[in-house]
């Protein structure tokens, strides 16, 4: 079995569960509007800002770089700013509740890698996501963090797997990065849910 085919199914429940979250499936609602899409982003922000941060203090650039990664945290800025709507201060408390709370990471690098991997996941459909937005908005000028690959999504997701595998990943391995992958899927839906009591005051 591939690794490719290892991750997806061991991650498939995860991933699909995270996808079905109303913060992140109304990316791609025919009733979309400018201030669901500001709290959207904002959710995405505040998690890839701290799983970002925790990343590159465990995998060198030049890892990343392997990987073909980007970093989300600064494209979602740029979109937010674009909006220019104002903040939601209930996000940033949730956001210090939440993480401040959460269990300390002591992780291998492939523990790592499945976040990387399940992080690119989440974009290999976002050139549909992003012509919804275009559409539903009217503007191409904040959808630069779901355009961060353009339409090269998918072939960054390979790229990210074949790097991975061509450094020869061994059994435990390719589990822990099972577990990291799931664990990301798993830890950025139940960062969501906390969201859910401050939508409608959002």
């Amino acid at each position: 079995m591939s690794l490719y085919q290892l991750l997806s199914d061991n991650t498939e429940a995860e991933h699909k569960a995270l996808l079905q979250h109303e913060l992140v499936s109304g990316l791609m609602c025919p009733s979309l509007d400018a201030p669901k899409y500001h709290s959207i982003l904002l959710a995405h922000y505040y998690w890839f800002l701290n799983m970002e941060l925790k990343l590159t203090k465990y995998l060198s650039v030049r890892t990343l770089n392997m990987f073909g990664y980007k970093f989300k945290t600064p494209s979602i800025q740029k979109d937010i700013a674009h909006l220019d709507y104002p903040k939601i201060p209930l996000y940033r408390t949730k956001h210090q509740e939440y993480f401040s709370a959460s269990e300390h990471i002591s992780w291998t690098k492939t523990h790592w890698y499945g976040l990387v991997f399940a992080s690119e996941a989440l974009l290999i459909n976002a050139p549909d996501t992003c012509h919804n937005i275009v559409k539903q908005l009217k503007r191409n000028d904040i959808i630069n963090y779901l355009n961060i690959y353009g339409s090269g999504a998918k072939h960054q997701f390979i790229r990210t797997i074949t790097a991975i595998d061509n450094q020869g990943i061994n059994i435990t391995e390719a589990d822990q990065m099972v577990r990291g992958a799931q664990y990301t899927f798993l830890h950025f839906a139940q960062w969501l849910n906390t969201l859910s009591s401050v939508q409608e005051a959002a």
